[in-house]
């Protein structure tokens, strides 16, 4: 479990400058990198908005 938290805790105590931003494991890529995928993002997105509710 240690090694699933320890790259979200890298994110938030040094955030990217970019308002808004993507990680495939530890590496930033670009919203038009092929590795993004704007329908998993939007799942994402959906089930966040859930759990914080």
């Amino acid at each position: 479990m240690r090694e699933g938290i320890e790259p979200i805790v890298a994110v938030i105590d040094h955030p990217p400058t970019e308002p808004l931003s993507a990680f495939r494991r530890d590496q930033p890529i670009g919203l038009y990198h092929p590795f993004f995928d704007r329908a998993a993002a939007d799942r994402l997105h959906v089930l966040t908005l859930e759990v914080v509710r």
